[in-house]
C-alpha cells in the first residue's frame, strides 16, 4: 500500500466511524458513557514526516482539509503537533488525568 492509498484508507475509516455514530448515536452514548459525543467529531490522521512531503503533497493535504474542515492532517515531527492535538482533543497532562479521554476505535468488521 502505498501512502496516498494510506491516507485515502484512514480517511476512508474515519468516515465508517462518523456513519456508525450517526445511525447508533444514542447506543454509543449510552453503552459507553459519551453523553454529548458529536456524530460528526473533529478528527485527526498522523502521517509519516514532513521531510518526505513534495510541495504538491502538501497542497492536496491543505485542499483535503479545506474539503472537510473537521479533519487535520499532521505529521509525525511537526511541530505543532501536540497543540494541534490539543486543540481537537482538549489539554493532554502526561500522567496525570486531565478533561481528555482518548479512544482506540477497533478497525471496523470489513475493513482488514
Amino acid at each position: 500500500m502505498g501512502a496516498s492509498s494510506e491516507l485515502n484508507h484512514a480517511r476512508g475509516q474515519i468516515a465508517d466511524w462518523k456513519r456508525y455514530l450517526e445511525d447508533n448515536l444514542p447506543a454509543v452514548q449510552r453503552e459507553l458513557g459519551l453523553t454529548g459525543i458529536s456524530s460528526n467529531p473533529k478528527s485527526l490522521v498522523v502521517i509519516g514526516r514532513s521531510a518526505s512531503l513534495t510541495p504538491e503533497n502538501r497542497r492536496k493535504l491543505v485542499t483535503m482539509e479545506n474539503e472537510s474542515p473537521k479533519l487535520k492532517v499532521v505529521t509525525y515531527d511537526n511541530d505543532n503537533a501536540k497543540a494541534l492535538i490539543e486543540n481537537l482533543l482538549g489539554p493532554i497532562i502526561l500522567g496525570a488525568v486531565g478533561n481528555t479521554e482518548v479512544y482506540v476505535l477497533p478497525r471496523m468488521p470489513h475493513q482488514e
